[in-house]
C-alpha cells in the first residue's frame, strides 16, 4: 500500500525521500550511542514530512498514523523501494 502511494508523490519528491530516508536510516545505525531507532526517529520526523493538509487539531490526532507510515518507510525501505541508490540532487 505505501510503495503505491508513494507512486503518486510529484517526481523531484521521491528521489528526496529516498535522500532523507536513507540518512534516517545512518542515524539508526548508531542508535547504541544516540538513542535514535527508526521508531523514535519517526516519531521525531513524522510530523514533519507527513503533514496534514486539514489543521493543527487534525495533526495531532493524525500523529501516531504518521509515526506509522514513516516507521513502515524505515523498517521496510529495500522492499518499497526495489534497488535503491542514493540520488543526485
Amino acid at each position: 500500500m505505501v510503495k503505491k502511494v508513494i507512486t503518486y508523490l510529484p517526481e523531484g519528491n521521491i528521489p528526496l525521500l529516498i535522500f532523507l530516508v536513507l540518512f534516517l536510516k545512518e542515524i539508526a545505525k548508531h542508535q547504541e550511542v544516540n538513542k535514535m531507532d527508526t521508531s523514535n526517529l519517526a516519531i521525531v520526523f513524522a510530523p514533519s514530512l507527513l503533514k496534514s493538509k486539514t489543521g493543527a487539531k487534525e495533526e495531532v490526532k493524525d500523529s501516531p498514523y504518521a509515526q506509522q507510515v514513516l516507521l513502515l518507510i524505515l523498517d521496510e525501505f529495500e522492499s518499497i523501494f526495489e534497488s535503491p541508490k542514493i540520488p543526485e540532487l
